[in-house]
């Protein structure tokens, strides 16, 4: 194998090493690590040739080294690592054809990696057996170093105490371009770079040797399929996001040459920023954490009556705003937080905590369909908190299982993963996270379509010419007249070729009104196409407020226009008989019972679901 087939393959190995690769036997887990191996990489300032950027950063579990290094390899030659694993960090950074475009081919790499196993001895033997394994030789020792060359690349590595350094540049002219090793990168060079990575490494195990505190430690991470400890490689940003110690910025992730101004609190002496992205579909939820010790109490408590926001690279931000605080039992301030930009919309929740001169941030942002509660918040809160008061005893890793929030159906209870799941035997539909209930009356209604999985709470009844949907929607603020008005807008996206009108052909019924946590609109569409001139109807929205700020339970009634006045009857019955749960209306969290996950996804409001029966 070449050095650059084993660097392509580096390009996924973060992202997989949650995964199971190869024998079951050869798994292994990371073991936490007092080391902050974090700080161990080098800055692409370091390396001899310019223009590089990172591309992705983070623990590697030993199943993901097996799968980058090698597709296969010599069994019994993985086991003697596999048995004294202990942990890993790897840095990958790029130099990219465009240097301004962040999806563009990458020309060249530069990985590191900082391996711990259980002993000296297999540290020092470790580098070798990976060549072997990979088929790299000869080699030839160079200040100390043992380095690796051929036509792609040039690898060099040694052993520091209980660990394994080890750099690789390699050229991607195979795979991307036509972009041979260049005359900066030489046996010399990566010796060099060996040797100052290590001399970072060594500086880290003094730390801890000395008993000091490093911030990098002392995060909650979450790992599991949904759970990457980093996210795919340029495409976005890193889970560790960039480091501040001994006054030197250390970019996780991205480049932050334009933000490091921003990015650095007065008098702070070690500051570690992360953010972690737990979901498939995007940002559904983003979890920050910030812990920041200071040169005195006086700057840290000013840090915590303002903490910073997170530098993120300037291809995505979005602006923050906190409200509803309220102080702990503990001391800590929590705030409901939330981001209504075009970047990103987003609620949930942020704990501030001030011990002497360390401050701990902790926000938890739900976006998409998701919702954060206030219980889950205090949880990671309190998580991370033990984590920081257990230093230096290093932060273990939490299993997503353990976070509450269910990801995908992967997470749901099996009943609640079945449609049909919300359906008693009563004839009443219910939801089994709002916990709302409506007995279905004698109208001749039908169920055509129910979705209870963890992402929807939907149902589709229809009577005649009538067609009533209920939807729990997570529309973000949970305000019945504001729903009203986001259903609206939805309606005029799907029907822009047609006149709405407010109200009815019934100069007596009421077209609009709000009372306490609910809201209704009734609106005529006529739409304009020929083709659909017998398709005029009239359609009426209902908003309740589910959860304050988050959450509404959306009906909606549809009818042919010329039917409406005989078919109205039908949905004030159905919605006489709603029944909202005391905790929904003016609560901002839900109830817990057991281990009953708390969050849930639904689908987006559902205009396009909107069915328009042909006139009788």
């Amino acid at each position: 194998m070449t050095v650059v087939a084993a660097v392509v393959l580096s390009f996924s190995l973060i992202v997989t090493s949650s995964m199971a690769m190869g024998d079951e036997e050869l798994s292994q887990s990371n073991t936490p690590s007092s080391v902050d191996l974090a700080t161990v990489p080098l800055d692409p300032d370091d390396f001899p040739e310019p223009g590089y950027q990172l591309a992705q950063a983070g623990d590697i579990e030993f199943s993901g080294l097996k799968f980058a290094w090698s597709d296969g390899g010599d069994v019994i030659a993985w086991e003697d690592i596999a048995n004294g694993y202990e942990h890993g960090y790897t840095a990958v950074h790029v130099l990219l054809s465009d240097r301004g475009d962040s999806r563009s081919e990458p020309l060249a790499s530069v990985t590191t990696y900082a391996i711990g196993f259980d002993s000296p001895d297999l540290a020092r033997s470790a580098g070798q057996t990976l060549l072997e394994i990979a088929g790299y030789g000869p080699t030839a020792v160079v200040d100390g170093v043992t380095v690796y060359e051929d036509i792609t690349g040039v690898l060099g590595y040694r052993s520091i105490d209980h660990f394994l350094v080890m750099v690789q540049y390699a050229s991607a002219d195979q795979q991307f371009a036509d972009q041979q090793i260049t005359e900066d990168w030489t046996s010399e060079s990566i010796s060099e770079l060996v040797r100052d990575t290590g001399e970072r490494l060594d500086l880290a195990i003094e730390r801890v040797e000395h008993g000091e505190d490093s911030l990098g430690v002392a995060n909650v991470m979450f790992h599991g399929p949904d759970a990457a400890w980093t996210l795919p490689w340029i495409y976005y940003p890193n889970t560790e996001h960039y480091r501040v110690l001994d006054g030197e910025t250390l970019p996780y992730g991205g480049e932050l040459d334009s933000d490091v101004a921003g990015a650095t609190p007065g008098d702070v002496d070690d500051l570690f920023v992360s953010r972690q992205q737990v979901g498939q579909e995007g940002y559904e939820h983003l979890i920050d954490v910030t812990l920041a010790s200071f040169d005195s109490e006086e700057a840290a408590a000013a840090f915590a009556a303002e903490p910073l926001p997170i530098v993120f690279p300037p291809t995505w931000r979005f602006e923050v705003s906190f409200s509803g605080t309220r102080e702990l039992d503990d001391g800590a301030r929590l705030e409901r937080a939330v981001t209504r930009g075009d970047e990103l919309q987003a609620s949930g929740y942020r704990t501030v905590h001030l011990d002497g001169a360390v401050v701990q941030v902790v926000q938890w942002l739900a976006s998409g369909n998701a919702l954060v509660s206030e219980e889950a918040m205090l949880w990671l809160t309190d998580r991370q908190s033990a984590c920081l008061d257990a230093l230096p005893k290093p932060c273990a890793p939490i299993a997503q299982e353990e976070l509450p929030a269910a990801i995908d159906e992967r997470g749901a209870p099996g009943d609640q993963a079945t449609p049909g799941a919300g359906l008693p035997l009563d004839n009443v539909l219910a939801s089994p996270r709002f916990g709302w209930q409506i007995p279905i009356p004698d109208d001749g209604w039908s169920i055509v379509e129910i979705e209870l999985f963890t992402h929807a709470e939907y149902f589709q009844l229809q009577s005649g010419p009538s067609l009533l949907t209920v939807e729990s929607v997570v529309d973000r603020h949970g305000d019945p007249q504001q729903c009203v008005l986001d259903n609206l807008a939805l309606l005029e996206t799907h029907e822009e070729r047609a006149v709405i009108d407010l109200g009815s052909d019934d100069p007596e019924e009421r077209a609009a009104g709000i009372e306490q946590d609910r809201g209704w609109a009734i609106y005529t569409v006529e739409p304009l196409q020929e083709e659909r001139a017998d398709q005029e109807y009239t359609i009426r929205y209902d908003c309740y407020t589910l959860v304050e700020d988050e959450a509404s339970l959306v009906v909606t009634h549809t009818a042919p226009r010329s039917a409406w006045v005989e078919e109205r009857d039908k949905g004030d019955r159905f919605r006489d008989g709603i029944d909202l749960p005391a905790f929904s209306a003016g609560i901002a969290t839900t109830p817990l019972d057991g281990d009953e996950q708390l969050t849930w996804r639904t689908r987006t409001m559902g205009v396009s679901r909107i069915w328009i029966p042909l006139a009788a």
